[in-house]
Order: C-alpha cells, then sequence, then structure tokens
C-alpha cells in the first residue's frame, strides 16, 4: 500500500513502531517528568528531575544520558538540563504553543497540534506553512479545536528518517 507520494505506508509505519517501542522503566520516569517540568516552563535540571523520580542519582543520570543519545530528549548543558521532550522544546523553533500563560514550543506541527489535545488544556498554536509560508493559528479549549485560522489546515507527517532524530530536524 502506497500514499499518494508513493511511500510504502509498511515502511513508514514499522519505522514509527519501533521509535515508540517501550523504555527501560527509569528512562521513561525521566522523560515523563521531563515533559512535566518543561510544561510548565522550567527548565530540566537534575535536581528538579531528582525531586520528581525515585531513581539513584547515578541511575538518573545514565536515564538522561541513555535518552539524549537516542534523541528522546534535548539537553541543554549551557542552561544546565533538559530543556525538550516528548515534542515539547523551550528552545524557540517555527512551532510556537502557548500553553495557559507559558510560552513553549514544540519540536515539529504534529507535537504543535498533539500536545494540547492530549492534555486537554486551553492553548494557542502559531505556526506556518512549510509550503507557502501563510500564518497558521489553532485556538484549543480545554484540550478542543476552539478555533482555527484556516477551513485548509493540514498536518503533514514526514516520512522519519532512521539514521537521525526528529529532535535535531527543527
Amino acid at each position: 500500500m502506497h500514499d499518494t507520494k508513493g511511500h510504502d505506508k509498511t515502511a513508514i509505519c514499522e519505522v514509527w513502531r519501533r521509535r515508540k517501542r517501550q523504555l527501560p522503566e527509569a528512562q521513561a520516569q525521566v522523560r515523563r517528568a521531563a515533559f512535566d517540568i518543561i510544561r510548565r516552563g522550567h527548565i530540566a535540571t537534575p535536581e528538579r528531575l531528582q525531586n520528581r523520580v525515585e531513581l539513584s542519582n547515578e541511575t538518573l543520570h545514565d536515564a538522561l544520558s541513555q535518552l539524549h543519545t537516542r534523541g528522546l530528549i534535548v539537553h541543554d548543558p549551557q542552561r544546565g538540563g533538559v530543556v525538550g521532550a516528548y515534542g515539547l522544546s523551550l528552545q524557540p523553533t517555527p512551532h510556537v504553543l502557548d500553553l495557559g500563560a507559558v510560552r513553549l514550543y514544540t519540536w515539529c506541527a504534529l507535537d504543535a497540534v498533539g500536545i494540547p489535545a492530549g492534555l486537554q488544556e486551553d492553548a494557542a498554536v502559531r505556526g506556518q506553512c512549510f509550503h507557502c509560508q501563510q500564518e497558521l493559528r489553532v485556538r484549543y479549549d480545554a484540550g478542543q479545536v476552539a478555533h482555527f485560522s484556516t477551513s485548509t489546515l493540514q498536518v503533514w507527517i514526514a516520512v522519519p528518517d532512521r539514521q537521525r532524530s526528529a529532535v535535531g530536524e527543527t
């Protein structure tokens, strides 16, 4: 089965399945905690993470190293911790996400529209079409789309490159 561009849908699905494989429990705890800290507008420092997870200091640092190596978090040593996890980022990208009063960014357009829905929170998303540069806006009320700026809004999902992290693409 192929999509309209001739891509093999089975191969695309397999790449995404491999990316979603279950993480070891320590890494899963650390990534969830980092996301929660970031969504509140804070850098996920080792100290903040240690306060949220029940792991030894050594296990925490090992989990951070593994997650960073796999491209599942963005660690910024100059800022002192994790600045991106689960598609949510403190580093500016073209995908702006205001969760309540907190200005955040996302790794891709799919994260920008999916995170507020998944969290069931009020949010505003701003970005632009990659193709024509038209500004796009979406407003959420309790995770439900309340308004969008164009009636032809579409989100495109690129074929993931097996050799690179999606984190580095933004």
